[in-house]
C-alpha cells in the first residue's frame, strides 16, 4: 500500500513538474517574440523577411510577383478576415512586396488575398486600394503570428511598404473594434484620400472582434 501511494506521489508531482515546464517553455517563446527595442526606444533594425518558401500543400503552387500575376478576381466575403482559411489551395501566391512596422519590429512578406496568403505573411484584401493609391488599402494578418502586437501601435507610428521600386509610409491615427461582420471599415474614410486599414482578431487567441487600426499616408518614395 504505502509503495502504491508513494509511486501515485511521484506520478502527481512528474505532471505538475512536466506542467510547469510547459508553462515556462511558453513564456519564454511569448517574451522572445515581444518587440523589446521599440518598448525600451532603441533603433529597430528591421531586416527584409526570409524568403517565403510554401510548404505542404501549398507546394503545389506558384509563387509569383504582381507585375505577373493575371487580374485577381475581388474576394466575395460576409465577414472580415479571421482564423478560418480554406482547404482549397490557389494556383499561384501573388507576392506584392514587403511591410515594416518598426514599433512592433515586424518585417514581412505582402501578398495579395486574405485566405491561406496569411500562413506566409500579411495579405492584401483583393478588392479594396492598392497600396499607395486614393482610397482605403486593407491589409489583414492573424494575430498568432504578424500581427501579434497590433494593439501596441499608436498615433504617430509608422507602417512602410515597398511594393515593386516604390515606398510608402503611412502613419498611424486611429485604433477601434469591431464586429467581425461590420464590413463598412473597408470603405472609402471620409475626410481622407489615402488610407492604409490594418486587421486583425481580437482579443488574442479569443477572436471574437477584429482589431482595426488606421493610417494615412504621409510620404512616398519612387
Amino acid at each position: 500500500m504505502k509503495k502504491r501511494c508513494f509511486t501515485r506521489r511521484r506520478v502527481a508531482v512528474s505532471l505538475i513538474a512536466c506542467g510547469l515546464l510547459l508553462l515556462l517553455i511558453a513564456a519564454v517563446l511569448e517574451l522572445s517574440r515581444y518587440p523589446w527595442r521599440a518598448a525600451l526606444a532603441l533603433p529597430a533594425d528591421l531586416p527584409d523577411p526570409a524568403p517565403i518558401v510554401l510548404d505542404g500543400a501549398d507546394k503545389r503552387a506558384h509563387l509569383i510577383n504582381a507585375e505577373t500575376a493575371p487580374p485577381q478576381a475581388e474576394e466575395d466575403m460576409a465577414q472580415l478576415p479571421g482564423d478560418e482559411e480554406s482547404d482549397a489551395v490557389p494556383d499561384a501566391y501573388v507576392a506584392l512586396g514587403v511591410i515594416k512596422i518598426p514599433r512592433l519590429e515586424v518585417s514581412e512578406h505582402l501578398l495579395e488575398g486574405t485566405d491561406r496568403q496569411l500562413r506566409y505573411g500579411v495579405g492584401h484584401l483583393t478588392g479594396t486600394a492598392a497600396v499607395g493609391a486614393v482610397g482605403n488599402a486593407a491589409l489583414a494578418a492573424h494575430r498568432n503570428l504578424s500581427f501579434r502586437y497590433l494593439d501596441l501601435l499608436r498615433s504617430g507610428d509608422d507602417v512602410i511598404l515597398t511594393v515593386g521600386k516604390d515606398t510608402f509610409t503611412y502613419e498611424v491615427y486611429d485604433s477601434f473594434e469591431v464586429e467581425p461582420d461590420e464590413l463598412w471599415v473597408l470603405n472609402a474614410v471620409e475626410g481622407e484620400t489615402h488610407t492604409l486599414t490594418l486587421i486583425t482578431c481580437t482579443p488574442y487567441l479569443v477572436s471574437s472582434h477584429r482589431l482595426i487600426v488606421r493610417a494615412r499616408l504621409v510620404d512616398v518614395k519612387r
